[in-house]
């Protein structure tokens, strides 16, 4: 899982990212390529939120019985899920800020 969001969150600032540039260059305002916007700030942070809840979450899964575990689990991915939906609001807010 965490791996995944991860992975899931570098491509999509990537894929961003490149979406930018191209359009920058093909308007030809190269100048006004911003690369370190909220994705790279901000969102790596709320990224880093919650892989904090993800680690936290592997680390009391080897203390507890395995008849919690299946809870455990379930609650971390709510609480992932959650994290995952706020950002995206504060991401797209950030966005329409910037207009």
């Amino acid at each position: 899982m965490r791996t995944s969001l991860s992975s899931s969150y570098d491509m999509g600032t990537t894929a961003d990212e490149q979406r930018k540039f191209v359009t920058a260059w093909e308007n030809g305002s190269l100048e006004d390529i911003v690369f370190s916007d909220y994705r790279r700030n901000e969102g790596r942070r709320r990224l880093q939120d919650i892989m904090e809840v993800i680690d936290n979450a592997l680390t009391e899964i080897d203390r507890c019985e395995s008849t919690d575990a299946s809870s455990l689990y379930l609650e971390t991915l709510k609480t992932v899920a959650l994290f995952s939906k706020w950002a995206k609001v504060l991401e797209a807010s950030a966005l329409l800020y910037k207009m």
